[in-house]
């Protein structure tokens, strides 16, 4: 006997998802957050024409009804202004609303027009079976009710209790119960049904109901209200509250009233033996298209063509409904859709619901934080934090304004550790347990603790950033990369010189462009910080924002390293030479230690270096950028208004001028005598560079942002209970572009 195979759940929710969305939901309006069914009773039709198949209706009014909101789902007071719809010339006539197919189809109404606080429409019947059928019921009074599809464009909410005048009407929402007036609507279809709500919405009348023929024998067959609530879908009496009971009933005795005076007769139940109830999809007033049980489910699944399926997607069909409806005010939408898409059950999302409410609740024990200038902010606390740990006054300013920071001044200054994790479980109205490892336990699982630390251990990290040493930028370019992916640095440069031109009318040509380039990429550079629960405790808040500083810092040394380690290694460029190369790149000038005559000479090299079209570029050298070691001798060289006994060359009598003043602009940097840092390195070589934008390295930075980033990490569940983690990263990467913007000097 085989086993039965047991189906992975992920493609059969897979599944589920993509067909009941399509046969579902995707047969309704758009977009179900903003869509609306109005469905409205009318009378026999004295308008009908026969020959054109034509029967003049009022198809909406302004009367408020009971509508469902899709946002929340949860019911709301719907009022449709007759005023917002916008212009359609024709929508489709459909049977109660079956979007699935064109089989749905019997006609169209044409002609919508505003008629006052009502929306009027001429419904043109089709002449197929189906359409027959449906005419001509209408005809003899049988089907009596028209139903409206719209999208809503725009609404007004009025919470339960409140009054708002819109377009110069007041409006008053019931006191438990909120209100939406719908300002701009676009009609997409009426449907022909079998039960409606609104009174005022009829066929219209030549002659104000002469036409109309009582009903008889009515009353022998008059429904229950509690007959009548159950036939629409809306329960038992007692499970009502006092509002909707009471419009409802008022809707309950307004219809009694009318089929007295004005029902066409009933005829008897024509439904043959054999037609399953299944076969009709029986819907609720409501005009809810999300709202269907198991059987409707099924037989919209079978006119669909997926009779195999049927059972399996209405199962799940009705229960995405059931999970819907355990949303509310206290309950987020994330949580909602998230145990949806995951396939829970009902009882799994339940709990889920449960748990969030639990979580999100707000704080019975704990007050809210107040100060002498009102609540205490997440702002505040943070920039009391900086304030406490001696950040810079103008960065605390430029990131939270005067009045945070005055506030934070008074209030914040002397938080320690453990009162940020009490304050953040405030801040996020929530229980602050009075043991204090399990308060802090739950202060970490707070998002205000997390964005607290996050957010000051970003500005720390800035300032460590923007105090180290940065002479990389003093010379190398800055570039921008769009991923992690190879890139190359193109550089157009010009081959030839501008060229007379004869006369007014002479021939102006072309000059050439001749395209030049490096490859470069970049890395991510990352590093964590751990806050735990022993910072706390201790009340560590210095040493962590002197990590922070810290590491501030080393991305900034490590900019540093990447440009330094480039120079350094001397890497071979695209034209299969090294950046520095005596012979094919005149930019390397061996037993040339610095001095006056040898500066003379490297300068005078740098500008005959020659473009693509063999042409001296001469242009001056910028930057002359040397160890620590030759500090004295540089600024000595360079600073002097007077040579005094330089070494080398003819200008060596105290009193000589000195040539090389200000000519150039010392950088001094230790990674280049520093052998630990670079095998190359030395003591006695020393660089002429040209301006940064000249680019002999390039520096590049992931969409251009030059700083580190500050981020919350997440690992596990088993640093939740222990702490805060944040990460730094920083995505760089240095490549040497031009060797014609850089030239090396050896003693």
């Amino acid at each position: 006997m085989k086993s039965k195979t047991t189906r992975n759940p992920k493609p059969l929710r897979r599944r589920v998802r993509e067909f009941v969305g399509d046969v579902i939901q995707r047969a309704e309006l758009p977009d179900k957050a903003d869509c609306l069914l109005r469905a409205s009773v009318t009378l026999k039709p004295s308008t009908l024409n026969r020959e054109a198949r034509t029967v003049e209706a009022i198809i909406a009014t302004e009367n408020p009804q009971i509508d469902l909101d899709r946002r929340t789902y949860r019911t709301v007071v719907g009022v449709l202004l007759a005023s917002g719809m916008v212009p359609t010339k024709q929508v489709p006539l459909l049977d109660t609303h079956e979007r699935f197919s064109q089989k749905g189809v019997l006609g169209s109404g044409r002609g919508l027009m505003r008629s006052g606080k009502k929306i009027a429409a001429t419904i043109h019947y089709s002449t197929v079976h189906d359409a027959e059928e449906a005419f001509t019921k209408v005809e003899e009074g049988h089907l009596t009710d028209y139903s409206i599809g719209a999208q809503i464009l725009r609404s007004i909410d009025i919470e339960p209790g409140k009054t708002k005048t819109i377009q110069g009407q007041t409006y008053t929402a019931p006191e438990d119960m909120a209100m939406r007036v719908i300002t701009k609507w676009r009609p997409r279809e009426v449907s022909i049904c079998a039960i409606g709500n609104d009174p005022d919405a009829i066929n219209r009348h030549q002659n104000n109901g002469a036409n109309r023929t009582p009903r008889k024998g009515k009353e022998s067959n008059m429904k229950t209200f509690e007959e009548w609530l159950m036939e629409r879908g809306f329960g038992k009496a007692e499970d009502l509250d006092e509002v909707q009971r009471t419009a409802l009933q008022k809707d309950y005795d307004d219809e009694i009233a009318r089929s007295k005076v004005s029902d066409p007769p009933v005829e008897p139940d024509k439904t043959p033996a054999d037609k399953s109830p299944a076969d009709d999809v029986q819907r609720s007033n409501t005009g809810d298209p999300q709202v269907i049980n198991f059987e409707d489910a099924k037989a919209m699944l079978k006119r669909a063509g997926r009779e195999a399926n049927a059972e399996l997607l209405a199962e799940d069909a009705v229960r995405r409904d059931a999970i819907r409806e355990l949303a509310g005010p206290d309950v987020s939408d994330d949580v909602i859709t998230r145990c949806i898409a995951d396939g829970l059950s009902v009882d799994l999302a339940r709990a889920e619901v449960l748990k969030h409410v639990r979580e999100h609740r707000p704080s019975i024990s704990g007050p809210a934080i107040h100060t002498g200038g009102g609540e205490m902010t997440r702002q505040m606390v943070e920039a009391g934090l900086c304030m406490r740990e001696g950040l810079a006054d103008d960065a605390i300013l430029r990131t939270y304004g005067e009045e945070v920071t005055n506030r934070a001044d008074e209030a914040c200054r002397d938080l320690t550790m453990v009162d940020l994790a009490r304050t953040a479980l405030m801040l996020a109205r929530r229980d602050v347990p009075s043991d204090r490892d399990e308060m802090l336990r739950a202060a970490f699982t707070t998002n205000d603790l997390s964005l607290i630390f996050s957010n000051t251990g970003h500005l720390f990290v800035m300032a460590g950033f923007e105090n180290a040493a940065q002479t990389w930028r003093d010379w190398c370019r800055i570039m921008p990369a769009s991923d992690f992916k190879q890139h190359t640095g193109v550089r157009l440069a010009h081959n030839g010189r501008l060229k007379e031109v004869s006369g007014a009318t002479g021939e102006i040509k072309h000059g050439k462009l001749v395209e030049e380039g490096e490859y470069y990429s970049i890395g991510t550079y990352a590093e964590l910080l751990a806050i735990t629960r022993k910072h706390f405790i201790d009340d560590a808040l210095g040493l962590m924002n002197d990590t922070a500083r810290l590491m501030g810092e080393e991305a900034m040394e490590l900019l540093g390293d990447l440009a330094y380690t480039e120079l350094l290694r001397n890497p071979t460029m695209r034209d299969g030479k090294a950046l520095f190369h005596a012979a094919s790149h005149l930019n390397l000038n061996t037993s040339n230690a610095l001095d006056d005559e040898n500066l003379s000479t490297a300068k005078r090299k740098y500008r005959q270096q020659k473009n693509a079209g063999k042409r001296r570029i001469n242009r001056p050298a910028k930057i002359l950028l040397i160890p620590d070691e030759l500090e004295r001798t540089s600024l000595k060289l360079l600073n002097s208004s007077q040579m005094f006994g330089y070494g080398g060359g003819d200008n060596t009598t105290e009193g000589d001028t000195n040539v090389h003043r200000k000519t150039i602009t010392p950088v001094i940097e230790g990674r280049l005598s520093d052998t630990a840092f670079h095998a190359n390195a030395s003591a006695t070589t020393w660089y002429l560079t040209g301006a940064p934008n000249q680019g002999a390295i390039g520096m590049a930075f992931l969409n251009s942002k030059q700083q580190p980033t500050v981020t919350r990490f997440n690992p596990g569940p088993d640093y939740v209970a222990g702490g805060v983690i944040l990460q730094i990263f920083i995505d760089a990467g240095a490549a040497a572009l031009e060797y014609r913007s850089a030239q090396k000097n050896t003693a």
